[in-house]
This record gives structure tokens, C-alpha cells and sequence, in this order.
């Protein structure tokens, strides 16, 4: 099976004279994510813009800019479905999905329970949002405090991806879905 890539070589914005070309694009890969596209005109796959990025947790404002939020989850989305139906040794080097193992609330007013707290300090230091010193050396820390460092690679992680939730990081959030993500197990192809 052929995976054939998503992306925008020009923004979709609803306020502009936007490419043909680059609108019925985007409302193909709208329509094999189950949106309702209708007939690929600019209003109807603007309205399917936003009802995506409002289903995602993504700021909703019907645009689609290159590389940004909205066109890399639909990218994402695109090609996790393309390639969801290959054989195990197609996927070696992707890896299996690896759940980040948070039981309670972790963040700025959270329970922020050691354990809890190591692990999205790991799975943000992966992504590349914190230190890897920080997630591997955590500096004397009591169970229901605040950690700014932690705070501002949430922030940036939430930025990044366009989040809109706020708070703690909860067991079952966007945001905990995505960094899960980011943690699949990597391995080298024998």
C-alpha cells in the first residue's frame, strides 16, 4: 500500500481567494476523516474545517495555514489512517503505541503525584519540550506542588499542537493523547 502524504502548499482561509486546487485537497483529506465536505467549495470545506478543529480541541476559526495546528493533525490523522492497515513488519520502525502511565492530575494545582509527574516530565523531555536532564534528574520536589519548568513545556506542548485546554494535565486529556504520540517505543529494523 502507497501512502500518499497530506499537505497544503497554500493557507485556506475563508476571507481570501484561496487555490481551487489546494481547497478540494484539503476537503479530500477532510472527507476520509469522516467530514462532510459536500461538494469541495470553499464555504463547505471551510465549515468542515471547523467543525474539525472544534471535534479536536483546536482553535476554530476555519483556516488551514501551512505546517500550522489544523494541517498537521489532519496530516497526522491522514496518514495514521493510511497506515493503520499494514502488516506488523511495515510498522517496525513506528513502533507500538505506548501509553504514558498517568493516574492522577499533573500540573499546576494538580495532585502531581511523583510517579505521575516523572513520566509526562519524560514524555514532554522526548518531545523535546523539557530538558533531559530535568525529566531524568527532577530536583527535590513534594507531592502536590508546583513545577514551573514542568508548567512551561506543558504550555509550550499545548501551544505547539494547538491545545485549548488549560489546568492540569488529566489521565483521558488531549493533551495526554498526544503525548502518547510522541512516546511510541522506537526501534531499529533488524
Amino acid at each position: 500500500m502507497n501512502v500518499d502524504p497530506f499537505w497544503l502548499n497554500d493557507r485556506i482561509v475563508p476571507s481570501d481567494a484561496n487555490d481551487p486546487r489546494e481547497v478540494r485537497k484539503l476537503g479530500r483529506a477532510l472527507a476520509d476523516l469522516g467530514e462532510d465536505t459536500g461538494d469541495h467549495s470553499r464555504p463547505a470545506v471551510t465549515e468542515a474545517v471547523r467543525r474539525f478543529q472544534d471535534s479536536r480541541g483546536l482553535k476554530v476559526d476555519g483556516e488551514a495555514q501551512v505546517n500550522g495546528p489544523t494541517a498537521q493533525r489532519i496530516a497526522a490523522e491522514h496518514h495514521e489512517r493510511q497506515t493503520a492497515d499494514r502488516p506488523p513488519a511495515q510498522n517496525r520502525i513506528l513502533g507500538e503505541q505506548h501509553a504514558v502511565p498517568v493516574r492522577d492530575t499533573v500540573g499546576a494545582s494538580g495532585r502531581n503525584r511523583p510517579e505521575d509527574r516523572q513520566s509526562v516530565m519524560q514524555a514532554l523531555a522526548i518531545g523535546n519540550y523539557l530538558s533531559r536532564y530535568a525529566a531524568l534528574h527532577p530536583a527535590s520536589f513534594q507531592p502536590g506542588a508546583d513545577d514551573p519548568e514542568l508548567e512551561r513545556a506543558l504550555a509550550r506542548f499545548r501551544s505547539k499542537q494547538g491545545i485549548r485546554e488549560n489546568g492540569p494535565l488529566a489521565p483521558g486529556s488531549l493533551t495526554l493523547r498526544l503525548l502518547n504520540q510522541i512516546t511510541a517505543p522506537r526501534r531499529a529494523l533488524p
